[in-house]
C-alpha cells in the first residue's frame, strides 16, 4: 500500500487554508482514498461517497468549494499534467506529492523480484 505524502505548508497553503473544515477533510481524505486505490488523483463521481466515506453525508455539497479553490479540477479542464477524465474531478498537483500508479506498480513489482530471489537464495542453503 502506497504512503500519502504531504508537504508540512500543506495546512497553510492559501489554497488549503480558506477551505471550510468539511471540505478540507474531504480534500485529505480523497487524497488518502485515490492512494489506497491508485486513481493517479481522480475522483470519479460515482465513487465520491466512497472517497469520503465518514467525512460528510452529502460530500457532493462540498466540492463546489474544492473547485472553486483551485485543489479541484473538473473534467475538460485545460492541465497537461491532468489525467482525461469524463465525469469526477481530478485533484491539482496530485502527482507532484503523490506516487502515480505506474511507480507503486512498478515498485510493488521489484519488491516482489526481490523477495523471490531471497526466498530462492533460502532454499539453496
Amino acid at each position: 500500500m502506497p504512503w500519502v505524502r504531504f508537504d508540512d505548508q500543506f495546512p497553510t497553503h492559501r489554497k488549503v487554508e480558506g477551505l471550510s473544515d468539511g471540505a478540507f477533510r474531504l480534500h485529505v481524505t480523497a487524497i488518502f482514498w485515490c492512494a489506497r486505490n491508485l486513481t493517479d488523483g481522480w475522483v470519479p463521481q460515482n465513487d465520491l461517497s466512497m472517497a469520503a466515506p465518514r467525512t460528510c453525508n452529502r460530500p457532493e455539497r462540498l466540492v463546489h468549494q474544492l473547485v472553486t479553490r483551485g485543489v479541484w479540477h473538473e473534467p475538460g479542464h485545460d492541465c497537461p499534467d491532468c489525467p482525461a477524465i469524463s465525469d469526477g474531478w481530478v485533484i491539482h498537483d496530485y502527482l507532484e506529492f503523490q506516487p502515480s500508479k505506474a511507480d507503486v506498480e512498478a515498485e510493488r513489482a521489484a519488491n516482489r523480484e526481490r523477495q523471490r530471489k531471497w526466498r530462492d537464495r533460502q532454499r539453496r542453503t
